[in-house]
């Protein structure tokens, strides 16, 4: 489910190009029916990176807040870790491509972040942050939010397996933006 690129105007411009995003969580919760693949990964320390190096940049409204997209086709990602070789192969491995949206609103503890990747085969990802620190609430000439270094607070993992309404989730922890 690709929506980030679908409702986003693409763009050219390179002012949006070269970040990476990484985050370290456990994933602590697991509800649905199950089993799944993914089953594995509970208890585990997830430590990842995903490489946004020549994205597509889109902007849009959303909710009343000024939003800028990155897309990227198949993105480098990186896992690290003891859990490194689980989460290659039962999430990175399986989501090829990759959305990093980020909303500055005028009130910046209702701004947002969010990393995503669907599969369109049944396995989607959201890692999700709101409230920004005031060094994300960057906005370019026209308004558009820009890219810049941070660290978001209060973020949340959510990894759905469909073929088994299986949902693994992780609260409470940080992303970085650099």
């Amino acid at each position: 489910m690709r929506c980030l690129l679908v409702f986003l105007a693409a763009c050219s411009g390179s002012s949006n190009s070269g970040f990476v995003a990484s985050a370290s969580f456990t994933i602590t919760e697991q509800t649905g029916q199950g089993p799944s693949h993914l089953d594995v990964l509970v208890g585990q320390t997830i430590t990842m990176d995903v490489s946004f190096e020549s994205p597509s940049v889109g902007h849009a409204l959303i909710g009343g807040c000024p939003t800028t997209g990155l897309g990227q086709s198949h993105a480098p990602t990186t896992a690290t870790g003891e859990s490194a070789a689980m989460v290659q192969t039962e999430i990175l491995d399986y989501l090829p491509d990759w959305d990093l949206r980020l909303s500055v609103c005028d009130v910046i503890s209702q701004s947002s972040i969010e990393l995503a990747s669907d599969n369109e085969m049944n396995t989607g990802f959201t890692l999700g942050c709101i409230g920004l620190p005031e060094s994300a609430a960057v906005k370019d000439a026209d308004n558009n939010p820009r890219f810049t270094s941070f660290t978001a607070p209060r973020c949340t993992f959510t990894i759905l397996d469909a073929d088994t309404n299986r949902v693994l989730a992780a609260r409470d922890f940080s992303m970085t933006v650099e």
